[in-house]
């Protein structure tokens, strides 16, 4: 039964594993309505608790689970309860007393805090300064849209003209304008086999003098 102590308790350590664990934004507990009843950052997100969120494909998604062994991995977002945050929601059914078959009586969303790991990411590319100011580092998804980029030009959502090759990890093409694009498939976690992004680069060809 929910009441406000233990939706207050609950919140409560939802924020224990949020100060452990520093890659994610918030996480959430919905109830089987959609209506969230516990955030980890309330004092940060004030609009999360009580908002429904029945529409948002990772709420329904886990709501459709017919085991405790399944998940959802979203795609990149921007998630206006987390401030406009750009982030992915991973969720999974919440059962009655863990059982893994037992009644689904809500959903857990855990929010990645996408914006600094992707920067971290984009950031790291070794490069050097000269050849970082006639490139553009970014990761796109599996239907090549950006994720991620190091040009502020480029947009969340915005489409990459990129050819890829069947069976090949990796590759690259020369283009217009003397550039040269390469491309990498992203790994996969240990059993996670990932979600098909790319990490593409994209690089203007230094000028030869004769």
């Amino acid at each position: 039964m929910q009441t406000p102590e233990t939706c207050a308790h609950a919140s409560e350590r939802l924020g224990i594993i949020l100060d452990s664990y520093t890659v994610y934004l918030d996480i959430w507990v919905a109830d089987n309505s959609g209506r969230v009843v516990a955030s980890g950052r309330p004092e940060t997100f004030a609009k999360v608790v009580g908002a429904n969120v029945a529409d948002a494909p990772w709420f329904k998604q886990a709501l459709r689970h017919s085991s405790g062994d399944q998940y959802f991995a979203g795609e990149v977002a921007i998630e206006p309860l987390l401030n406009g945050s750009p982030t992915c929601a991973f969720s999974a059914a919440v059962r009655a007393k863990a059982g893994k078959q037992a009644p689904v009586i809500g959903v857990i969303g855990i929010f990645f805090d996408w914006q600094n790991q992707a920067d971290s990411v984009i950031n790291g590319v070794r490069l050097s300064d000269e050849e970082r100011s006639r490139t553009r580092v970014m990761m796109v998804d599996a239907n090549h849209k950006i994720i991620a980029s190091s040009d502020a030009q480029s947009h969340l959502g915005q489409s990459v003209d990129l050819q890829t090759k069947a069976g090949q990890a990796s590759g690259y093409r020369t283009l217009p304008n003397n550039l040269i694009q390469g491309y990498s498939m992203t790994p996969g976690f240990e059993t996670y086999p990932g979600m098909g992004w790319l990490g593409v680069i994209e690089q203007q060809l230094p000028t030869i003098e004769v």
